[in-house]
């Protein structure tokens, strides 16, 4: 388990980021009211360690075959 205490000027998308987790992730995982977008200073969120935050997906050759 990770835990973060908010500091000032923090939202939950540059924490999240900053854990290379999913914001939705840390708003569920916290319970937090309007998506995360009312965070205090000095709170403290736990944050996810058992997901992975994928942007893009690796793109896998395809072997064509080109046989009469």
């Amino acid at each position: 388990r990770k835990f973060y205490e908010v500091k000032s000027g923090d939202n939950i998308a540059e924490i999240a980021r900053s854990f290379e987790v999913p914001a939705s992730e840390i708003v569920r995982l916290n319970n937090l009211p309007d998506n995360g977008q009312i965070i205090q200073v000095g709170q403290i969120l736990e944050i996810p360690t058992d997901v992975v935050l994928v942007e893009e997906l690796p793109t896998i050759p395809s072997s064509s075959s080109t046989e009469p």
